[in-house]
């Protein structure tokens, strides 16, 4: 069985770039932050990531909702013109030289209550599926782009207990999001939903971390997964960057933020393939075939640098090798 590496999507920008200039610049496609762009995928594709996401460097939500709240964009509240439903990261990555990448949306519900808090309007939120549903399509007519996967990121979901959303509103909102014959996974924080998300007929993969949180495991019941005809991505290395740090720092009574020395040995320290490989193997021995792809927990926007991003997605592709050779 040949594993799929891919990761979820965020990265840092480099030290020093403000983010709002940045994503200023980078909507006007000035050529410094397009520059900054295609190195950030270029970092993923040479650390080894066989299906990188594109790099989500401007914030998740506003991404799109901003759009979805532009007068001259949409047809009616939060339902974008399908001709402007164009995400331009995607069209920055028009030519990927027939390489596969894979596409984050932020899903119907985590945008809803990012705009509306914990109050979940059903028309609104299917507005929000429909516009999302939109850029999947435009991305895929996009000539010379292979989108390999989609996913729809909702990582409040299980872990806000302030949320209430009935299941079936929920549930349709993703069939219509996620209305593609590309693989699509469901980006999940907590492994409560996922017998919701299996209900979807669009969701084909769940996405849940098990590197920082490896009781996320035994929480999903491979024959339930079976029984729905749905596969798994598991979190192989872990992303929660601040706690790696305090466990270093606690361990070695050192500040690896403030300590350049200690930073340098952190860098050595973090996330080594054997761990990544150990990792994989207790997934595989619990879901079998049912587990398709892996990589790191969630985005690596919190690593603050580049070079650490760098090295745990690196660190995954070697302990990703490592599994599959057996050793």
């Amino acid at each position: 069985m040949r594993l799929i590496y891919d990761d979820v999507g965020s990265f840092p920008i480099p030290q020093g770039v403000e983010g709002e200039r940045f994503e200023r610049a980078f909507l006007n496609s000035e050529e410094w932050a397009l520059r900054i762009f295609h190195e950030s995928m270029s970092m993923k594709i040479n650390a080894g990531v066989q299906v990188p996401c594109y790099p989500q460097l401007r914030d998740m939500n506003d991404q799109f909702l901003e759009p979805l709240k532009d007068p001259e964009l949409v047809e009616e509240p939060y339902l974008i013109r399908e001709e402007k439903a164009v995400l331009p990261e995607i069209v920055a990555l028009e030519n990927m030289n027939g390489r596969k990448i894979k596409m984050c949306i932020t899903g119907p519900l985590e945008l809803s209550i990012a705009e509306f808090g914990n109050e979940v309007y059903q028309d609104v939120m299917m507005n929000i599926a429909r516009s999302l549903n939109r850029f999947i399509k435009n991305a895929e007519s996009i000539r010379d782009l292979d989108i390999g996967v989609m996913s729809i990121d909702e990582p409040s979901l299980g872990t806000n207990p302030n949320i209430s959303v009935e299941e079936e509103m929920l549930i349709k909102a993703w069939d219509i999001a996620g209305a593609t014959e590309k693989d699509v996974q469901i980006h999940l924080h907590s492994p409560l939903p996922v017998k919701n998300a299996c209900r979807s007929e669009s969701i084909d993969v769940i996405d849940i971390g098990t590197a920082a949180t490896p009781e996320n495991l035994e929480m999903i019941d491979p024959e339930m997964l079976e029984s729905y005809g749905k596969r798994l991505r598991a979190g192989i290395s872990r992303s929660d960057i601040s706690s790696l740090a305090a466990e270093f720092n606690e361990d070695r009574k050192v500040n690896v933020w403030t300590d350049e020395d200690a930073w340098e040995e952190f860098l050595t320290w973090v996330e080594p393939p054997r761990k990544i490989s150990e990792r994989i193997g207790r997934a595989f021995d619990r879901f079998g075939d049912l587990l398709k792809y892996v990589g790191p927990d969630c985005g690596l926007k919190g690593a603050r640098s580049r070079s650490l991003a760098h090295i745990i997605l690196k660190n995954s592709s070697k302990g990703i090798d490592l599994f599959q050779r057996g050793n």
